[in-house]
């Protein structure tokens, strides 16, 4: 994995190198083609970037929903994977609630 690198000076004007460590998961979801294609649609305006994670989400139209997301931290990680799949799980709930009627 390439770990970009940038170089700052403290102030006494001494080169520091930092390395910064990005952590990355990727998510991939089978379900039917309906289902999936309405859990990508429902997720699309709540799926952001934040200063400490990025969620990025695609359907293959098929019925396959893969989320990546990359993170400074895995706390950062944790917390964009637990609200996403807690979203995707409440989608699910409503869905079976509307399948029941």
């Amino acid at each position: 994995m390439r770990r970009p690198c940038s170089y700052e000076a403290d102030a006494a004007g001494n080169e520091q190198n930092q390395v910064h460590i990005m952590i990355h998961a990727t998510i991939a979801i089978e379900m039917r083609k309906g289902e999936a294609e309405l859990v990508f649609k429902a997720l699309g305006p709540d799926v952001s970037s934040s200063e400490r994670a990025n969620v990025a989400m695609d359907f293959d139209g098929k019925g396959a929903l893969n989320i990546n997301v990359t993170a400074s931290d895995t706390v950062s990680l944790r917390a964009a994977l637990n609200t996403i799949l807690r979203q995707i799980k409440l989608i699910e709930n409503v869905m079976e609630l509307k399948l029941g009627e």
